[in-house]
């Protein structure tokens, strides 16, 4: 977290145009919580900069003359790091936590979900089962959390070899890719189902006028 004269960068912060003079102190002030996620690289590298050299210093002075205090987050978005990003988004669900995320043009490598419902990991696994996919490491990285209500799959928090990672990836997007190809044709059925019967009423009742 970053209050007012630290910073994240290397370089020294710049003295704040707004004064420093306050009488009050963090304990008395409203806490808020801005998680900040900007992808690593060179896409956002002056926005970064400004950000933080810039901008976070004035506006947390300014914050505590109206008595907030502005709690500054940047979480490591890498998607090997599966722990930290649990952490920041179980932070977001707390009161007063608000998100600032940089949305660039450039793609980088998918992280695995955290959580599964049940019903859809087992979905899941039995699409990548029945396409021939090895569903080992489904039950190898993810376990039955049956603490929560309800019941479900909890990414394992143990280390995970790159390849097996991009494996696990790809078994999990395919299976999901089924299970909504599945739905959507069991929609579709139901949907001709409902307007052949629909029909078929309207044919009987002009057959009745008619006679």
């Amino acid at each position: 977290m970053f209050r007012n004269d630290t910073t994240p960068c290397s370089q020294p912060r710049r003295a704040s145009r707004i004064s420093n003079n306050t009488s009050k102190t963090v304990s008395t002030l409203q806490l808020i919580r801005l998680i900040t996620v900007i992808p690593s690289g060179q896409e956002f590298e002056w926005e970064r900069r400004a950000l933080f050299d810039e901008v976070i210093s004035d506006v947390q002075q300014f914050a505590v003359q109206m008595g907030v205090d502005i709690e500054l987050l940047e979480p490591t978005v890498e998607p090997t790091e599966d722990e930290e990003m649990s952490t920041a988004i179980e932070l977001l669900k707390k009161p007063a936590s608000y998100l600032m995320c940089f949305l660039g043009d450039k793609y980088g490598e998918c992280a695995l979900p955290m959580d599964m419902r049940e019903t859809e990991f087992d979905a899941i696994r039995t699409s990548a089962f029945e396409a021939s996919n090895d569903v080992r490491l489904l039950d190898k990285y993810y376990e039955l959390d049956k603490t929560r209500n309800p019941a479900e799959y909890r990414l394992r928090r143990i280390a995970i070899e790159p390849t097996e990672r991009r494996k696990l990836i790809e078994v999990i997007q395919r299976g999901a890719k089924q299970v909504n190809i599945s739905t959507d044709a069991k929609k579709k059925t139901k949907e001709m189902y409902k307007r052949g019967k629909k029909m078929r009423l309207i044919e009987m009742r002009t057959k009745c006028i008619h006679s």
